[in-house]
């Protein structure tokens, strides 16, 4: 912490480097900021994809809600395990619907 004293003190560092016309940079100073980095976040639009099924023959077909809609993202990553277990059950049927 660097001390208010009067002009031309010798006593402490800060005030000598002062007198020389240095002064303590704020980066040389610690804060609870300086190595601070934003957190990657994923932007919203992430969630509008639309999660595809590819093909053995290369074509996709993009994953369907029993109602008709199409499975974006978000509701992917919800329901992951359960989508996941309907696709495995579904391929390795004999009666493909």
């Amino acid at each position: 912490m660097i001390r208010d004293c009067e002009p031309g003190c010798v006593e402490h560092y800060a005030c000598r480097l002062r007198g020389k016309g240095l002064q303590v940079s704020p980066r040389a100073t610690p804060t609870k900021t300086l190595n601070w980095r934003p957190t990657p976040f994923e932007p919203p639009s992430i969630n509008a994809k639309i999660i595809y099924d590819e093909r053995p023959d290369g074509s996709k077909m993009p994953l369907m809600n029993p109602d008709g809609t199409v499975v974006r993202h978000k509701q992917y990553r919800e329901h992951e395990h359960k989508i996941e277990a309907i696709r495995r059950n579904f391929a390795n049927s004999n009666n493909p619907e």
